[in-house]
């Protein structure tokens, strides 16, 4: 089955699944028909269950709404590309204007006609996409296919951009940078690649080659992410071999000072309390475990802050 031919099906079928789908949501009844019409509009009763009439013309309205408004969406989207939708769009319209029918009817408390109304849209909804051609489909996936090329080259384009700016920081691998920088200049490459394939109509080839950039792009943003948090676990690591040292120093003076004795055995347990998390965090770090090592660090910030405020209050 050609992409076209499932996108036909699945754009026939949108209508009338949403309204099955919204209103087995409200009630899990059986569908039944009635049996002495050949109409399906009687057995709404049925699908909805005990609703009030009310309810029930909100429902069926909203679902006619939702559908309306998927399948104008289609519906733009393929003229955009090109298509000859005319006919699916007249009978749109005419869906369009029954819905406008059904809203003023349930405004006015004329439920039935509402609900007729509203399975009347979808009824049309149905017929109009059931025009729709395979090459209607191709155009869209044309344009879709732009679009999604469009899409990476921004995302090239910004990452290229972050590149540059962790060059000119010199704080992370300058060798291993211009290895990612060689990667998303290659992905570049190949969305201009299947820009020109578009052009041309080759869409198949077209798509590949932007599977292709998209595969080195994240490939490249992977890398770059572990290159920041290896420089971010070195960093982290260097302020906490420091903070260790200051600890200590604080330790020693606080030994040899006056402060009453039980506060001096306060402050103290809660400095051993850091060093130990504090050792416990680079260790995680070391490991490879960063985000455990993270979320260390953050305690150790809170039981500073803590100690900040032991030591001002007994001053």
């Amino acid at each position: 089955m050609t992409i076209g031919r499932m996108g036909k099906i699945l754009a026939a079928s949108v209508a009338f699944i949403l309204a099955l789908t919204l209103i087995s949501n409200v009630a899990p009844t059986a569908l039944a028909f009635n049996q002495n019409d050949r109409s399906p509009l009687p057995t709404v009763y049925s699908l909805i269950g005990k609703s009030s009439d009310e309810i029930k013309a909100k429902i069926m309205v909203k679902i006619a709404s939702d559908s309306l408004a998927k399948v104008g969406k289609l519906l733009n989207a393929l003229e955009r590309a090109g298509a000859n939708v005319s006919d699916a769009v007249r009978i749109y319209n005419e869906a369009r204007s029954l819905l406008e029918e059904a809203k003023s009817h349930a405004e006015n408390g004329e439920y039935g006609e509402a609900i007729d109304d509203s399975f009347q849209v979808i009824s049309k909804l149905k017929n109009a996409v059931s025009l729709l051609k395979d090459e209607d489909f191709e155009a869209l996936g044309k344009i879709v296919l732009e679009s999604i090329a469009d899409r990476e080259e921004r995302v090239a384009m910004r990452t290229l951009f972050i590149l540059e700016k962790a060059e000119s920081s010199g704080k992370v691998d300058l060798g291993k940078l211009v290895e990612i920088k060689t990667k998303v200049e290659e992905a570049k490459e190949k969305i201009e690649e299947a820009k020109a394939l578009i052009e041309f109509g080759d869409l198949s080839g077209a798509k590949e080659k932007v599977n292709e950039a998209r595969s080195l792009l994240r490939e490249a943003g992977r890398e770059f992410g572990d290159l920041v948090k290896s420089w971010k676990t070195e960093r982290m690591i260097g302020y906490l071999i420091r903070l260790n040292e200051k600890v200590n120093e604080f330790k020693e003076r606080l030994n040899a000072s006056s402060v009453n004795p039980s506060v001096k055995e306060k402050i103290d347990n809660l400095l051993n309390r850091i060093l130990a998390k504090s050792e416990h965090a680079k260790e995680l770090l070391e490991s490879g475990s960063w985000i455990e090592g993270m979320h260390e660090a953050k305690d150790i910030l809170r039981m500073l802050k803590s100690l900040h405020r032991l030591v001002e209050e007994h001053g």
